[in-house]
């Protein structure tokens, strides 16, 4: 790496969340910070490797057994959550995708998005985040490949637990969808 292209950590997360968090194009970032579309480019793409990386250490499975303390101590709730571990559901996240894929990422709503599918213990914290998809995948699709593929590293709950789920993924033992 050249010296002159060194750039400091702040600036690179700031570039990455600029162009994730308020949808800015590398031009427009590229003025802001004085550097070219690909060194924009490059940066951005290091900070989010480093941040999927720690993604692996910090969003993981809470290790609570039986259940949730909330759970056991509200007798309005207990009855109907005592074997719930988590809810499991997607969400859509702008993205800015190359034109050439652009019609794969566009969403239902129109907006090129990516579909992320993620899981959240009763406290509210994430235990399990699957990216990487198109806007244009089913909820299903992205549950099913995130369950086969052994890389994933989902894990299922124990026998006789479950995880909410809504009506979109499909209906298995250890997922429960909304019953209508």
């Amino acid at each position: 790496m050249d010296p002159m292209e060194r750039v400091s950590v702040e600036e690179s997360l700031g570039m990455f969340c600029l162009l994730l968090g308020h949808a800015q194009g590398p031009r427009i970032i590229g003025d802001r910070f004085q550097h070219s579309s690909g060194r924009i480019n490059r940066h951005v793409k290091t900070v989010m490797l480093v941040l999927h990386q720690l993604g692996r250490t910090v969003i993981r499975r809470t290790n609570t057994d039986g259940v949730h303390p909330y759970i056991a101590g509200n007798l309005h709730n207990y009855p109907w959550f005592e074997k719930y571990l988590g809810a499991m559901d997607d969400t859509m996240i702008d993205v800015a995708a190359p034109s050439r894929l652009s019609n794969a990422y566009r969403n239902h709503r129109g907006r090129i998005a990516q579909n992320v599918l993620c899981l959240c213990d009763f406290d509210m914290k994430f235990t399990y985040v699957y990216t990487s998809w198109e806007g244009t995948s089913h909820d299903a699709r992205i549950f099913l490949d995130a369950l086969k593929r052994r890389q994933n590293q989902f894990s299922l709950p124990p026998q006789g637990y479950y995880y909410l789920v809504n009506s979109a993924f499909p209906c298995i033992e250890k997922f429960m969808p909304p019953y209508s």
